[in-house]
């Protein structure tokens, strides 16, 4: 049986500061609620964007008005809630191993079909680009809308050498962290990383300064590419051959392209440098309490603003009080020259 990739579905995506958690289903038969994205480039205003389904994993259609969010525990009203076909442009890296092992069983026929399947079921508007790795990670196709240089990048791939997953999934978030809107990382591989130099750790804290998605691919470390999933916000998925990845890949893009993003003003609107706790829940969903997803977010902050600004008075101040201080060594060793007792020269008697 030949087994192409797992998937891990996130979002974690980040121009935003995340680390966001999966949903919490409350019933077998409610809907879940993923926060994939939480973008606060425009702080204090925050986009939330989230993915709604079944059990199945497909997007559940909801009356946006039944969504409802608070941070830290403080129902905020939303701004404005766009519902499904309504996201704009979608911005997806994809993330595609060409270890030497990708060789073996058709898996790397397989990673390409579901690629440029993928490309194909881009929106107008939506780009891509294409990050091939194996030791090293090299940008084969940039951010783009052109589906043929796309699909061009993706059959000239070939598989030698070992495997660096994380330090391409570093790369990745650096590429991605400028671009403005909903973005997200499909990362696919069928190995586990033998060669980076950054570890899980590093992607989870990048996702946290960057806000990234990043759907994952893995055939072995199963453990911590499920933990990867979880604190970036996603879900973990198995293919058994390519027909299965495939269908992953067109249920994952689905998911993608009917998400719901939700706009608030934080009641915080300072870029404070403290995490702000985030839960989205759902009504109406034939459960005695509502469906409900926490995430949390970081506005950042390396000065950490204040509410007031203190007058100049105050700043005149210290620094008249840091010019005294500077002074205070030179003062205290005149002083302490000026209370040595002076020594009084011998006297010499000339004897006649």
């Amino acid at each position: 049986m030949n087994k192409i990739p797992k998937i891990l579905l996130s979002f974690l995506i980040m121009a935003g500061i995340l680390i966001p958690a999966t949903g919490v289903v409350q019933a077998q038969s409610s809907p879940r609620i993923i926060i994939t994205q939480i973008d606060t480039a425009h702080f204090p205003s925050v986009t939330v964007y989230v993915s709604i389904v079944d059990a199945n994993g497909n997007p559940y259609p909801v009356d946006p008005s039944k969504i409802t969010i608070s941070e830290n525990g403080i129902p905020v009203k939303a701004e404005n809630v766009k519902g499904i076909g309504n996201v704009e442009r979608l911005t997806t890296l994809l993330v595609i191993d060409t270890s030497g092992s990708m060789a073996l069983e058709g898996k790397l026929d397989g990673a390409k079909e579901a690629a440029n399947q993928f490309v194909d079921r881009m929106r107008s508007g939506d780009q891509a680009g294409i990050l091939a790795f194996n030791i090293t990670a090299k940008l084969v196709a940039p951010l783009t809308t052109d589906t043929k240089q796309l699909k061009s990048a993706i059959d000239s791939l070939t598989a030698q050498e070992n495997t660096a997953l994380y330090d391409a999934l570093i790369q990745a978030e650096d590429i991605l962290a400028p671009v403005d809107g909903r973005k997200s990382i499909i990362a696919l591989t069928d190995g586990l990383d033998n060669r980076s130099i950054h570890t899980a750790g590093d992607v989870i804290g990048n996702i946290a300064a960057s806000g990234l998605g990043i759907n994952n691919v893995n055939a072995l470390d199963e453990p911590t590419l499920e933990n990867l999933a979880s604190e970036a916000g996603g879900i973990y998925s198995y293919a058994q051959d390519p027909t299965g990845l495939t269908a992953l890949y067109g249920n994952l893009q689905r998911n993608l392209q009917a998400e719901y993003a939700i706009t608030y003003l934080s009641s915080v609107p300072l870029r404070d440098g403290i995490n702000r706790a985030l839960t989205i829940s759902l009504s109406g969903t034939g459960s005695s309490s509502p469906v409900s997803s926490q995430g949390k977010y970081n506005p950042g902050g390396l000065v950490p603003e204040v509410g007031k600004a203190a007058p100049w008075s105050v700043f005149a101040i210290i620094g008249i009080g840091l010019i005294v201080l500077m002074f205070i060594p030179t003062v205290v060793r005149w002083l302490i020259q000026i209370s040595k007792p002076k020594k009084k020269k011998p006297v010499i008697k000339l004897i006649d």
